[in-house]
């Protein structure tokens, strides 16, 4: 039993010598965070004894002091971000002049193109309406000229029903061809020249004899010879005509 006892209480002693160990143990962890803390500074007061909890507080002052430090650095950026804004406000400013630039040269080449295409089209409406003159005075020409030879053959019929007239023969088919063959001429814009009476025009008329008539004025036309024709103001065919003379 003797050495029962003593086995327990050396069992206790040993027991009680680990407990002072590990109470030895977290007394040096706390003195030692303790001092790291007061190395760094960030505390000087430890609240209700707990080092541990003391620690924590203590690191969130130096998270504190660095978070300054980042204040520092902050303001080397705001200083950093205030030299970009100049630089983006210089470029900004250059490129603005230069888009002006460019829209003046713009506005110039418009106004150049501008006239070119006034210039182009006046080109253009002049060379039309010569165009258009160069046919319509091709188409009179060559209608005149077919309507100079039907007017041939009209002059025959007119002559072939006054010569029937003067020997009393009726003349009633020809007076039907020659009222066909002027609503023909009508048609196609073949008007008569209109003499007896008028003054002498020499792009109207062709003189082939004169009269000397003192009551009349000079180079009045007091016969017609053969009519005359115009196309629209185009002469085809002057008028024979013959024109008075004073003496």
């Amino acid at each position: 039993m003797s050495n029962s006892n003593d086995r327990v209480d050396k069992v206790v002693d040993d027991d009680a010598i680990n407990e002072e160990v590990i109470v030895t143990n977290l007394t040096g962890k706390d003195i030692a965070g303790a001092d790291t803390q007061n190395s760094d500074g960030a505390g000087d007061v430890v609240n209700d004894g707990d080092g541990a909890g003391d620690d924590a507080q203590n690191s969130g002052d130096a998270g504190d002091a660095v978070d300054d430090g980042d204040g520092a650095g902050n303001a080397v950026d705001d200083s950093g971000v205030s030299t970009d804004s100049g630089d983006s406000n210089s470029d900004s400013s250059k490129s603005y002049e230069s888009l002006l630039s460019e829209l003046e040269l713009e506005r110039e080449k418009s106004s150049q193109y501008e006239q070119k295409l006034k210039l182009v089209l006046a080109d253009f409406q002049n060379l039309s309406k010569k165009t258009q003159s160069t046919i319509e005075n091709s188409v009179t020409a060559r209608l005149g000229e077919l309507m100079l030879d039907l007017l041939a053959i009209y002059d025959d019929f007119v002559r072939a029903r006054d010569a029937f007239e003067k020997g009393d023969t009726n003349t009633d088919g020809l007076n039907s061809i020659l009222r066909n063959m002027d609503a023909m001429l009508q048609k196609h814009a073949v008007t008569p020249i209109d003499a007896l009476g008028e003054i002498f025009d020499p792009n109207m008329h062709e003189a082939i004899s004169t009269d000397v008539d003192p009551s009349l004025d000079e180079n009045t036309i007091t016969k017609e010879l053969r009519r005359g024709y115009m196309i629209k103001n185009t002469i085809i065919r002057p008028t024979l005509v013959v024109i008075s003379k004073k003496e």
